[in-house]
């Protein structure tokens, strides 16, 4: 037995792929949430929650009045940016 076979012997055999996931539909809807429950989840009053929406900080659905809501991956994105070191 040559050193190369011997060495290719040692080696574990590598595991089957597994089955690929589906990924998610792109034109599936972004989940959305009102001001109230917005500034709840962040424990921020509704004001400052409005006050990040005008700013550009919250990513909203573009309504006014009682449509408005916020899109919860910008609430996410909102808290990794302002995330404190520690």
């Amino acid at each position: 037995m040559s050193r190369m076979s011997r060495f290719l012997s040692k080696i574990p055999p590598q595991p089957e792929p597994a089955e690929p996931q589906p990924a998610p539909a792109l034109d599936a809807p972004r989940q959305q949430a009102s001001v109230k429950k917005v500034a709840a989840l962040l424990d921020y009053s509704d004001r400052y929650v409005r006050e990040l929406c005008t700013r550009g900080d919250l990513e909203t659905n573009g309504r006014r009045g009682r449509g408005f809501r916020i899109f919860l991956d910008s609430v996410v994105a909102y808290q990794r940016r302002n995330r404190k070191a520690g």
